[in-house]
């Protein structure tokens, strides 16, 4: 079910899916379980943030076909953010509108709609982005490190099922470097290396390391 919420300024989408656990070992608070206080657990489980409605809503379809109650919301500014109600959905899926924006409105959107997701006690954030990487990716990982708990944040830009694929700190499609695809020549985002570190560091101070994923587990600890 799609639904876009009435006459207010702010616009929601709601996926709705079945009440059920989150997979993953995230609780559903629609279940009681003997001997643990389920109402001290927040409804809204997870924050994903992407930085335009064809991703936010992709996003929210895939949770939906599970069964996880999911409602879309569009952040397209402050205001928008500090304005917004408590949502009643395991998942909510923040679409900021932010990746033609510049760089410092994009990190600005970012950070409050972290605020506002920490404000409703939400605990877990999910950064989505484009997988070759057009955006403000930088600016915005770097929002949700300064409005979150401050890291470590995990980049994995990789989707084999689309032919993006990461190598020794690269983005490749279909096994081609990022740079010399057409995605590359975006009028909007152009891109001018596959170097996943280098791109994260544009217009940010970004701390940025390559792990395999069998060192990533030491890192993190």
């Amino acid at each position: 079910m799609l639904f876009f919420g009435g006459e207010s300024r702010r616009r929601r989408v709601i996926i709705q899916g079945h009440e059920s656990a989150f997979r993953g070992g995230l609780p559903s608070p629609a279940v009681d379980r003997p001997g643990r206080d389920w109402y001290n657990i927040p409804m809204t489980q997870l924050l994903v943030i992407a930085d335009d409605l064809t991703g936010a809503l992709d996003t929210g379809v895939q949770l939906a076909k599970q069964g996880i109650s999911t409602e879309v919301r569009i952040f397209s500014d402050r205001e928008t953010a500090s304005e917004e109600s408590e949502p009643s959905s395991l998942v909510v899926v923040a679409d900021t509108e932010s990746r033609h924006l510049t760089a410092e409105a994009a990190f600005q959107r970012v950070r409050e709609a972290v605020r506002w997701g920490r404000s409703m006690g939400i605990k877990r954030f999910y950064k989505k982005t484009d997988s070759t990487l057009r955006g403000n990716i930088g600016p915005e990982l770097a929002a949700l490190l300064e409005a979150g708990d401050g890291g470590p944040l995990v980049f994995a830009p990789a989707f084999p099922a689309l032919g993006r694929t990461t190598r020794g700190g690269r983005q490749y499609v279909d096994g081609v470097p990022l740079e010399r695809t057409a995605f590359a020549a975006d009028r909007l985002n152009p891109i001018t290396t596959s170097l996943v570190g280098d791109i994260l560091r544009k217009d940010t101070s970004l701390h940025v390391s390559t792990a395999r994923p069998e060192a990533l587990s030491a890192m993190l600890r």
